[in-house]
């Protein structure tokens, strides 16, 4: 029989639920999923450059992204303040070259702080201008779009366009 399957005479759930946050944080991993593919390609030294005019580059914004994303939820999980430290500081600044190696770091250890907030289970903090844990996870989905959109216009501007791909 199916291990996954009830036994005879057990009542089966009615109402089957995923919880919000559940969605919520795999939308973040895969907003994080994308930037990544954004990036895969260009060679560091274009990552690293930034067009007339324009404050950021390409790494400067992948590391903020992540660096963001844990920043925000060590605020809203109190007991993932060290692994964020650990994890992000010292903080790259605008100006620092930032080695693409370094940002495959940053996105594994962002990967991994998402995990841990999802697994901590301890209560949430949400600063009182979000309300609720869903709008200020919202917000983060926002700030990955936002700096995705801008990943992209720089491609452009920096003669690497991006051909975006569904997977067939």
């Amino acid at each position: 029989m199916d291990e996954t399957m009830n036994k005879p005479g057990e009542e089966r759930p009615r109402v089957y639920r995923m919880p919000a946050e559940s969605y919520d944080l795999s939308l973040l991993t895969e907003l994080r999923h994308r930037v990544a593919d954004q990036i895969k390609d260009l060679p560091e030294e274009v990552g690293n450059r930034r067009p007339p005019g324009v404050k950021n580059s390409i790494h400067f914004l992948v590391w903020h992204l992540c660096d963001g994303e844990g920043r925000w939820l060590s605020t809203f999980d109190a007991g993932l303040k060290e692994a964020y430290a650990a994890i992000f500081i010292p903080p790259f600044t605008k100006d620092d070259p930032i080695p693409r190696a370094a940002l495959d770091g940053v996105f594994e250890s962002s990967k991994r702080l998402l995990g841990l907030y999802a697994e901590s289970g301890r209560p949430r903090t949400i600063p009182p201008r979000f309300g609720h844990e869903r709008a200020a996870l919202a917000h983060l989905h926002w700030h990955w779009a936002y700096h995705c959109g801008q990943i992209g216009l720089l491609r452009v501007m920096l003669g690497y366009p991006y051909t975006w791909k569904f997977q067939e």
